[in-house]
């Protein structure tokens, strides 16, 4: 089965209304969208200060990300862009622009650190 991660990029319309945004994707957004065949999981991210320059202007805040495993990652695609009219999007999600979206299909399989050795 193949696995991939589709990553949506966005922003609240309005910075004033960040927690009302939050509260959207968290309790309808993401069930939503895990209600459509293939999608597995979802984990939302903030942008952290800890930046290169954290005084550079960022084009989006938010990314989630969508844990797919199908065999037809395509058709995963196709049928969540079918199945819009399913989802309850807010006017609290900035559309201009667009969020940003890409499905990532995996090619490794997750590599962790070693564990740290104690001196001896």
């Amino acid at each position: 089965m193949k696995k991939a991660t589709m990553v949506v990029m966005t922003n609240p319309s309005d910075p004033a209304r960040d927690d009302e945004f939050n509260q959207w994707y968290d309790e309808i957004h993401l069930p939503e969208v895990l209600q459509f065949d293939g999608i597995v999981s979802a984990t939302r991210y903030r942008i952290s200060d800890a930046r290169l320059d954290p005084t550079a202007p960022v084009a989006h805040r938010y990314m989630a990300l969508y844990e797919i495993e199908t065999e037809d990652v395509g058709a995963v695609l196709q049928a969540f862009i079918n199945g819009a009219d399913r989802l309850h999007m807010s006017d609290v999600l900035e559309m201009d622009p667009m969020p940003g979206l890409a499905i990532f299909e995996r090619i490794t399989d997750p590599i962790t650190a070693a564990p740290a050795r104690s001196g001896a």
